[in-house]
């Protein structure tokens, strides 16, 4: 009777882990349902569409694509956080450097999906292969099993793969606990990232910003530093709300302000990035 029962429990546990591991995979792959295409944006920005399934949130697909929820939000300067609906396509940005194009690459995923791009007006054989994805031509034709001559609008095109379980499942969970997005904060995000480009040194900084409560509102991204020069942009984040602003700087601080502020901000700033006390600390990027 004894062993009858151990057999049992045995035979139990051995069905629970099969279906936990069972449900575990039905989890991870439950992201990608149909054919995985990568699309580029007119400025050449490579996206992956998402149709929004039953069980998915936002959150989860930010985490699954390895994709901040800041940068979903500024490919779809339409959604509106929290009232996504089921159906709903998202554009999820992604970096091509984040795509298997060699399997040899790929030993620690257990199951792969391909990835597909849809050849558009415009497209040439070297820019697909040598500019959107980094690759070879030859590669790109023993790939497909084409000729330079079979690469037509419309032609769908086998670039690489993409692991089942996710682009972040290996990685540490990207930090986004809150977005924030605006089409006039853009011109000055653009300026920062077009320093970033072989110009100037890049510094990093963490400490307090303040903010004048009493100001009353404002409308203008602008700053005050003590190091960073004159119109130059600074990006600030505000790590307890994931938030992010790129700001211009006005001037350098006046010394009435205490060393452990390194910026002053205006109103508007301190409210986009969430800041509720005076003082909040924030990490700033800039150049010089």
């Amino acid at each position: 009777m004894y062993t009858l029962k151990v057999m049992l429990s045995f035979a139990i546990s051995l069905l629970f882990q099969a279906s936990l591991l069972f449900s575990q995979d039905m989890f991870e792959e439950r992201y990608l349902q149909d054919i995985v295409n990568v699309e580029k944006t007119p400025a050449g920005r490579l996206y992956i569409p998402h149709k929004l399934s039953h069980g998915q949130s936002l959150y989860g697909i930010s985490q699954f694509y390895h994709a901040t929820l800041y940068d979903i939000k500024r490919l779809n300067p339409d959604l509106k956080v929290g009232e996504e609906t089921i159906g709903d396509m998202i554009r999820i940005p992604i970096n091509q450097s984040q795509l298997i194009m060699d399997l040899s690459q790929a030993s620690r995923y257990a199951l792969l999906e391909k990835v597909f791009y849809t050849v558009q007006k415009g497209d040439t054989p070297y820019g697909i292969a040598n500019r959107a994805f980094k690759m070879s031509l030859e590669t790109l034709y023993i790939r497909n099993g084409i000729t330079e001559n079979d690469i037509v609008v419309g032609k769908q095109l086998h670039i690489g793969w993409i692991p089942s379980v996710g682009l972040n499942y290996f990685a540490k969970p990207i930090k986004a606990k809150a977005v924030y997005y605006s089409p006039e904060n853009e011109a000055f995000r653009n300026e920062f990232t077009s320093k970033g480009i072989g110009q100037g040194k890049k510094v990093e900084e963490k400490g307090a910003a303040y903010w004048n409560k009493s100001a009353g509102e404002d409308f203008e991204y602008y700053v005050m530093h003590r190091k960073a020069p004159k119109n130059s942009i600074i990006e600030i984040t505000n790590p307890d709300t994931g938030r992010t602003i790129y700001t211009k700087v006005l001037g350098k601080i006046p010394p009435k302000y205490p060393n452990k502020v390194i910026i002053v901000v205006s109103p508007k700033v301190a409210k986009q990035l969430g800041g509720v006390n005076a003082n909040f600390f924030v990490s700033l990027n800039y150049y010089k």
